[in-house]
């Protein structure tokens, strides 16, 4: 309990220095968008191995 007091008191602190140093013009930039498709290739070349092994099995096999 007595932590999410401080935690709180210390966020609401925190937001308080946040406007202060925030005082200043905000300056925004609108950009456009436009979608287009992903175009990938990729490519496996070589061999994949595991660097250790682990053997597993089921308790019961189809449940």
């Amino acid at each position: 309990m007595v932590m999410r007091y401080l935690a709180s008191v210390f966020f609401v602190g925190l937001s308080a220095l946040a406007g202060w140093a925030g005082a200043g013009d905000l300056r925004v930039e609108f950009v456009t968008a436009e979608e287009k498709p992903l175009l990938l290739n990729l490519r496996l070349s070589g061999t994949l191995e595991a660097k250790d092994s682990v053997d597993l099995a089921f308790a019961r096999a189809g449940g």
